[in-house]
């Protein structure tokens, strides 16, 4: 759910006290126009991120031409993880740790202890 992947990211990043995660259900340029910035970063993984990426930065342009969009390699060794991946890996009972960090692990673990 929205929540769940929330507070998974609010695990990842609470050691960095700048840190926000905000979502929204308008567009990017609505976002930030409401945060007062005109920057944001996307995480890119390949070149079909890109693609995606670069398609909803030209959109966004057009309602806000003054954004700036800041793309962010992934590490090499985490190229083709993805949430998708994470999913099937729990489906199938496989270990989810060379993808996630120790805390979303733990919490993944927790919520799927709760489903059984």
């Amino acid at each position: 759910t929205l929540e769940q992947r929330k507070e998974m990211l609010a695990l990842t990043v609470e050691n960095h006290p700048r840190a926000r995660i905000v979502s929204t259900t308008g567009t990017v340029a609505e976002l930030l126009q409401k945060e007062n910035t005109k920057f944001f970063a996307r995480g890119i993984r390949n070149s079909i991120d890109l693609d995606y990426e670069n398609a909803n930065f030209y959109a966004s342009k057009k309602l806000d031409p003054d954004l700036t969009a800041v793309y962010l390699p992934c590490p090499q060794e985490l190229l083709y993880v993805s949430s998708s991946m994470v999913r099937n890996s729990l489906k199938f009972h496989t270990p989810i740790d060379e993808y996630v960090t120790k805390e979303v692990q733990s919490y993944i673990e927790e919520i799927t202890k709760e489903r059984v």
